[in-house]
């Protein structure tokens, strides 16, 4: 890989990282529309979404790295 094309892709991945997403758009809206305490619950359910997709993602890799043993068993 080129230092060049290294720099594009740092530059591109920090521009992206400063770009809010829906869900800080959301709570920014909820909180400017309606007040605090609602952008307070959005933020808590974005939150407690993403808990509930972070444990199931993990889940399904443990049940993946469970069912193949055979693949990271040392020969």
């Amino acid at each position: 890989m080129s230092l060049k094309l290294l720099l594009v892709f740092a530059v591109t991945e920090f521009l992206l990282s400063l770009t809010p997403g829906p869900a800080v758009l959301l709570v920014v809206s909820q909180g400017v529309e309606s007040g605090f305490r609602p952008s307070l619950r959005g933020a808590a359910g974005i939150l407690t979404g993403n808990a509930i997709y972070f444990f199931l993602s993990a889940l399904g890799l443990g049940t993946l790295l469970l069912a193949s043993t055979t693949l990271f068993q040392k020969r």
